[in-house]
């Protein structure tokens, strides 16, 4: 039977759900087309709505290392691997397809953007570069190039990019947040005429004002016109939480359901896992968990991966349960149906770069810190390190950014100190449930004294001691997060209190915080 009418057939049966119709098909395409990687790829999707992540990544693993994916599929495979977090299988996707030239030129820029969210920032270049030859004008090009350079510190590139955009026919105000973060601005030097005249334009998006609206807000901010950046600031949050609404019931019953689990859960197995040792850097968003790992980056033995889903994979492949980034949606998270030494050695496979003198591996998704039980279950060796910071510099830290995952816990006062409190809450848990499991690191001692914090951790993890380079610039890795720029810069003290100058327009949020604002001798 000819591929178009299996295709055709297929699709019809997983629509109405007829999955053993479905299944028949699926046989027939592999045994009449052996080569064909495209019904290894419907498999994978199938297996995934069934709720089989085993045999969803099996699927998606046999046919990436057995068979040749066509150039109009690359797409939709990246996609798959990146529901799987198989990050590590995407190079070899690649490589294995002989006609990289002809993916189609739509999807260039979108499979560019998957990989650079693992990371994989040479191949992410190379489909650009396709890009940019075919499509030398195309938005979604220009603006991933951007990313990508911005990701590697290539900040002269850059901007180059984005200006480049920005002055073309189809204006993008993700364009202009990410330019105004490139570097400080000044007096001579900055855009906000332009940004203002861009917010003045009638019929303008949400999203895109909303954008608009933070890199405004960041080069007032630069300027040190902070009553002119205030209103900025919080009509773009405005934007965002109606955009994006906070569940606070949802939240505290999703962090309930954690404790009671891991409360009541059963003897674990303690013995260690083959492989290098994991370390878990973990904390609320813009608590300094890039910078630590940056950090730990310059060490040979330690191979620094970024943020993934890896853990959750895991679990998924312990469990043969799917995950959506939210573990916490299942409610038998510690239960004896899992094979937890097989989920170990899934994370394991993918990671990516693993060398013989690798010893450690470094996780810096910061959420993971709902998961710490989780980690416990997989990896009883493992390090888990928590960034903690002052309260009101995180939250306003947080409040000040826009962060590309619509944390919908991040646009308001009453949601981001809800939030914090769980936090808090959710970590004290932990610390008492596995004494000595984690290891709290402070923002404010890392970078006041980098040296003397790097060796608490170097102790805590087993680490040889070494002497910390505090300007932090020997590591080359490339760090796909909005922190990609501060971390390149050598350790400083300059974040710690950006809150104070707008002292008046954030005491709410410090008496919702529990805090004090009250100006101290920290003023001057």
């Amino acid at each position: 039977m000819r591929v178009e009418r299996l295709r055709e057939r297929l699709h019809r049966y997983v629509q109405a759900h007829a999955w053993d119709a479905a299944e028949l098909t699926l046989t027939r395409w592999f045994s009449e087309h052996p080569d064909d990687f495209e019904p290894a790829l419907h498999a994978c999707q199938i297996r995934l709505r069934q709720g089989q992540y085993r045999a969803a990544f099996d699927a998606m693993a046999t046919a990436v290392r057995t068979r040749r994916c066509g150039p109009e599929q690359i797409l939709d495979a990246l996609l798959a691997l990146q529901e799987l977090a198989a990050g590590a299988l995407m190079p070899l996707l690649l490589d294995r397809c002989a006609e990289l030239a002809s993916i189609p030129t739509e999807d260039l820029a979108r499979s560019a953007s998957v990989l650079l969210r693992f990371g994989l920032a040479d191949q992410a270049s190379a489909l650009l570069q396709l890009a940019a030859q075919r499509a030398p004008d195309s938005p979604a090009a220009l603006l991933n190039q951007g990313f990508l350079h911005f990701y590697r510190g290539e900040t002269a590139r850059t901007e180059a990019l984005l200006e480049r955009l920005i002055q073309g026919p189809q204006d993008v105000a993700t364009a202009h947040w990410l330019l105004s973060r490139q570097r400080r601005q000044s007096r001579d030097a900055n855009h906000i005429a332009r940004l203002r005249q861009r917010l003045s334009l009638p019929g303008l998006h949400p999203e895109d004002r909303a954008n608009l609206g933070f890199a405004l807000f960041k080069e007032l901010d630069d300027l040190g016109e902070t009553a002119l950046a205030w209103p900025e600031l919080r009509a773009a949050n405005a934007l965002l939480a109606a955009q994006h609404p906070y569940d606070p019931v949802a939240l505290s019953q999703s962090f309930k359901r954690i404790t009671h689990a891991f409360a009541n859960e059963r003897a674990m197995d303690t013995q260690a896992r083959d492989g290098p040792t994991p370390i878990f850097i973990v904390g609320m968003h813009r608590s300094g968990t890039s910078l630590l790992e940056y950090l730990l980056s310059a060490l040979p033995s330690v191979l620094a991966c970024g943020e993934t889903q890896r853990l959750q994979a895991a679990w998924a492949y312990a469990s043969d349960r799917p995950f959506a980034n939210n573990l916490n949606a299942d409610t038998t998270l510690a239960t004896d149906s899992i094979d937890a030494a097989s989920g170990a050695a899934h994370f394991f496979q993918l990671t990516a770069g693993l060398r013989a003198e690798t010893h450690y591996v470094t996780e810096k998704w910061p959420l993971n810190f709902q998961y710490i039980g989780v980690i416990r279950q997989l990896f009883p060796q493992a390090k888990v390190i928590h960034l903690c910071r002052e309260p009101i510099d995180l939250c306003f830290a947080n409040f000040r950014e826009r962060l590309a995952d619509n944390a919908t816990h991040l646009n308001s006062f009453e949601a981001l100190a809800h939030y914090h409190h769980a936090y808090r809450d959710l970590m004290a848990f932990w610390q008492c449930r596995y004494p000595r499991f984690v290891l709290d690191v402070h923002y404010e001692q890392l970078v006041q004294a980098p040296e003397v914090e790097m060796q608490r951790v170097a102790d805590f993890c087993g680490l040889s001691a070494v002497a910390w380079d505090h300007s932090v610039g020997q590591s080359q890795q490339v760090v796909a997060t909005p922190s990609a720029a501060q971390v390149r810069e050598r350790v400083h003290t300059g974040s710690i209190g950006r809150w104070r100058p707008y002292r008046a327009q954030l005491a709410p949020l410090a008496q919702l915080l529990g805090v004090s604002a009250a100006p101290t001798a920290k003023d001057g």
